[in-house]
């Protein structure tokens, strides 16, 4: 039995009692947990989960919320509570109080209500453990039939603890600054594996931060994060952080090893560029597709007899721009054979495409969660966002004016990485469907990014103008914010990138031209017009670009003239 562990009793001491130093920032203190529970060896989430006996264990989990006192337990499993019924078709979550002293469900949303009665409500139930509060409540853990649990035990490691907890099947770790600093998650790591129950998350409480840090689910299975400023009376269940363990726990059973399982599907990105290595590589491609090629929104005519399994291409080869290929592979008969997959286009619906086709044949329930992930990729991509309304452009004290689809941001960076092989994308995009976690080094990179076009749109670098009686966005800039700088200005916008380049390649000049809905200019006319004078062109009614791989040679004036031409009235 683990020894017993002593700890000053009572409520949270205020604030300014906590500590005489200056506080760990939440990702310095999520890191020192995760230093304390990694010297010490105990059962792994993957490896039980590995097995099938361990698969059918998780069809009732019993999870222990558990860390020191004055963590803020009560209030991280009240916000819990609120996101995980939040989630679409998430299972009811049933929180047991294990603790005499324990503040339910009940005592929070008392104290949202009248402190001073939750308070004196919370005088009156405390209590001693006796042998009979712990039977009844190891009985009551021993006998769960709902599909999601969490027992929510004392902050002292004890004897009692141990029995209430000897029938659950995984526990998350809560700890605070304090308890960090004197390794305490090590002895609540080492409590939990002498009763033989994995640790499936590890979170810092991080009392004096402003905001969540999210590190996510790692390689060992195990979900990361800093929860700030847990105190009664907030709204947590909106936390960031709160959010992803929500979704990380109702679904971890089947995506912890998921990822690690080698798709059937091959996964090729084709180069544009009419040169001699480009064509080499894309040959080679097609060579390797032993079983054949499906093209994913395949723009390159020359290459469209290869993909001899078809193009999934609502927008551009069928016209229907109101879809995206990720609606179509959704719901489409999966390849039986091992087939190639190829792109021209690496965002965030051609590879989002193969990642879906890849978690089905995986074996992938496409839950409601999924399908919003998609149907938000699907709104992107089609710029299905409703009426244009001018816009502000971003600024210091809002980097993201201007722009719809924030929530993308992150995972369309991975995407857009051409450092990153297409299958270690795929594989983060898999991950993304399932959990909704962001890769946390590009939620950091955009952020940087978004800082870097308001420093450019102060400097006079991104150039911007208003033609057409209000009616064409122009703009030049060397960054992909061009488009959504335009839409905040006018519903038609002609970006063109002087220095624009694929995969790292030398750079070529690039146009765009885009409608934010369909009545604003006639794109079919303009590509043709411009094809008379330049082949190469192509696009759909929306949006249509400049010859890929290559620079155009049309200047951006001329271009606007002929945009201006036809545009509609409206």
């Amino acid at each position: 039995m683990p020894p017993k562990q002593k700890f000053p009793e009572g409520t949270r001491p205020a604030p300014a009692e906590k500590t005489t130093n200056a506080p760990l920032s939440g990702k310095d203190g999520l890191a020192k947990l995760s230093e304390s529970t990694s010297t010490v060896e105990g059962p792994k989430i993957k490896d039980i989960l590995n097995t099938p006996e361990g698969k059918e264990k998780f069809k009732v989990k019993k999870i222990v919320i558990a860390g020191p006192p004055r963590s803020g337990k009560s209030c991280f499993r009240e916000g819990a509570k609120q996101a995980i019924k939040n989630l679409p078709n998430a299972p009811y979550p049933l929180f047991i109080t294990a603790c005499p002293d324990g503040e339910g469900a009940w005592f929070q949303e008392t104290m949202n209500k009248d402190p001073e009665l939750a308070a004196k409500l919370k005088a009156d139930y405390k209590s001693k453990f006796t042998p009979e509060f712990v039977k009844r409540v190891a009985d009551s853990v021993s006998n769960l039939k709902l599909e999601l649990n969490f027992i929510d035990i004392g902050g002292i490691i004890t004897p009692e603890n141990a029995q209430i907890c000897k029938d659950a099947n995984a526990a998350l770790l809560l700890c605070g600054e304090t308890s960090v600093e004197a390794g305490l998650p090590a002895e609540w790591k080492t409590f939990f594996s002498q009763l033989n129950i994995p640790v499936i998350a590890e979170l810092y409480s991080d009392y004096y931060g402003k905001d969540d840090y999210v590190e996510g689910t790692g390689e060992d299975g195990v979900f990361r994060a800093s929860v700030h400023h847990l105190e009664r009376g907030e709204n947590l269940g909106d936390r960031e952080a709160i959010q992803n363990f929500a979704r990380f726990v109702v679904n971890f059973e089947k995506i912890v090893n998921l990822y690690e399982k080698e798709s059937k599907y091959t996964f090729g990105l084709l180069d544009p560029r009419p040169i001699d290595a480009a064509k080499t590589a894309n040959k080679q491609i097609f060579a390797n597709a032993k079983n054949g090629a499906i093209g994913i929104e395949m723009t390159l005519p020359q290459y469209l007899d290869q993909c001899t399994l078809g193009n999934i291409d609502p927008q551009h080869t069928d016209g229907d721009i109101t879809k995206a290929a990720i609606d179509v592979v959704l719901d489409m008969p999966l390849p039986t054979e091992e087939v190639a997959m190829v792109t021209v286009r690496p965002d965030l619906d051609s590879l989002g495409s193969m990642a879906l086709l890849s978690l089905r044949q995986k074996g992938l329930e496409v839950t409601d969660a999924v399908r919003e992930r998609a149907k938000k990729i699907s709104i992107s991509d089609t710029f299905a966002n409703g009426e244009w309304k001018p816009s502000a452009l971003p600024d210091r004290n809002n980097i993201w004016a201007g722009v719809n689809d924030k929530d993308l941001s992150a995972i369309a960076a991975l995407v857009m990485d051409f450092k990153v092989p297409v299958n270690q994308r795929i594989k983060v995009l898999e991950k993304w469907f399932e959990t909704g976690e962001e890769p946390v080094e590009y939620r950091e990179r955009v952020k940087k990014d978004r800082m870097s076009i308001v420093d450019a749109l102060e400097k006079g670098d991104i150039k911007h103008s208003v033609v057409g009686n209000g009616e064409i966005a122009v703009v030049e800039s060397r960054s992909g914010a061009g488009t959504a700088i335009g839409y905040s200005l006018a519903p038609t916008v002609v970006v063109t990138n002087p220095q624009f380049s694929f995969q790292g390649a030398e750079p070529i000049v690039k146009h765009t031209i885009c409608q934010y809905k369909l009545g604003y200019v006639d794109l079919v006319a303009v590509l043709k017009e411009l094809n008379e004078i330049e082949k190469g062109w192509g696009g759909s009614p929306t949006i249509i670009g400049s010859p890929q791989g290559v620079s155009s040679t049309i200047p951006q004036e001329k271009i606007v003239e002929i945009v201006s031409k036809h545009l509609l009235k409206t």
